[in-house]
C-alpha cells in the first residue's frame, strides 16, 4: 500500500505565482476584478451583433473608400473568424474568473478575520489540519503569517466550503449571518404603480417575498456557477444555451453575493 505523502503547505505557497494578499481595501480589489468580467460579458452578449457588423462593413466597403478599405485590409482576418465558438470559448472563462475572484476574496476574508481579534483565532482549534512545531517554524523562516496559512489551507471552492470555513473562523453559521443582512444590504425595491394600492402591511410582505427570492436566486445561481466552473476546468465542452445564461446571470449573482458578504464582515471587523 502506498503511502499518502505529506503536503509541503510551505512551498504550496511560495509556488504561487502571487502568494501574499496585495495591500489595499478588500472590497476595492475584488470590485476591480468584478468590473473586467462584467466588461468581458457585456462583450461575449454583443458577440452576435459585433459579427453583424463587420459583415455589413465588408459588405458595404468601396474602392473609393479609402479609408474603409485601410480598415478593411487592417481586419480582413476577423472575416474569417468563427464568432460563434469565440463566444463559446470566451463563456468558459466567465464561471472560472469568476470562482477565482470569489475564492480570492474568501481567502482574503479569512486571513482578515484571524488577523483582527484572538477571539476568531481560538476558533483554529477547531481546524483538522495540526500546527506542529516544524510547520510553525516554516512559516516564520518563510515569512509567511498565521493568517494566510489559515486561508491558504481552509477550502473556499463551493458555497458550502466557503460556508463551513468562514463559519469555522467565525464560530456561528456565516450564510445566516449573510440572510439575516441581506435585507438591508441589497438594492432598493422598486415600487410599481400597483404597489402603491397595497396596505403598508402587504407592501412590507411583499418586499419581504421579493427580497427572499433575490435572496434564493442569488445563492443558487452562484452554487451553478462553481458547479459549471468545475465542468469547464476539467472538461473540453462548450456552455449549453441553458448554461450560456447561468453564466450570464452569474456575474450579477456573483457580485451581489460578494457586496452582501461585504457588508457582514463589515460589521463584524468593525467591532
Amino acid at each position: 500500500m502506498t503511502r499518502k505523502s505529506k503536503r509541503d503547505f510551505v512551498k504550496e505557497i511560495l509556488d504561487k505565482e502571487s502568494p501574499f494578499f496585495p495591500p489595499g481595501p478588500r472590497w476595492e480589489r475584488t470590485n476591480s476584478f468584478l468590473t473586467h468580467i462584467h466588461d468581458l460579458v457585456d462583450f461575449v452578449d454583443k458577440i452576435d451583433d459585433l459579427e453583424q457588423i463587420f459583415n455589413a462593413f465588408f459588405e458595404s466597403a468601396t474602392e473609393e473608400d479609402e479609408e474603409g478599405l485601410d480598415l478593411m485590409y487592417s481586419i480582413e482576418e476577423l472575416e474569417d473568424v468563427d464568432f460563434a465558438s469565440l463566444k463559446s470559448v470566451l463563456m468558459r472563462y466567465i464561471p472560472i474568473a469568476l470562482v477565482a475572484i470569489t475564492e480570492h476574496y474568501f481567502k482574503s476574508v479569512i486571513s482578515n478575520l484571524v488577523d483582527y481579534d484572538v477571539r476568531f483565532r481560538r476558533n483554529l482549534s477547531n481546524i483538522s489540519t495540526p500546527l506542529s512545531f516544524d510547520l510553525i517554524v516554516n512559516l516564520e523562516q518563510s515569512q509567511i503569517s498565521l493568517s494566510y496559512f489559515v486561508a491558504h489551507i481552509l477550502p473556499t471552492n463551493s458555497l458550502e466550503k466557503i460556508n463551513r470555513s468562514v463559519s469555522t473562523i467565525l464560530g456561528e453559521d456565516f450564510l445566516k449571518l449573510l440572510k439575516n443582512k441581506y435585507p438591508k444590504a441589497a438594492k432598493g425595491y422598486q415600487l410599481s404603480l400597483f404597489d402603491l394600492l397595497l396596505s403598508e402591511d402587504e407592501l412590507a410582505q411583499k418586499i419581504q417575498e421579493e427580497l427572499q427570492n433575490r435572496l434564493n436566486t442569488m445563492l443558487s445561481v452562484t452554487q451553478l456557477i462553481f458547479e459549471l466552473r468545475n465542468k469547464y476546468a476539467h472538461e473540453p465542452i462548450f456552455p449549453k444555451a441553458n448554461d450560456e445564461r447561468t453564466i450570464i446571470q452569474g456575474a450579477s449573482a456573483i457580485t451581489e453575493f460578494l457586496w452582501a458578504s461585504e457588508q457582514v464582515f463589515r460589521d463584524i471587523l468593525s467591532t
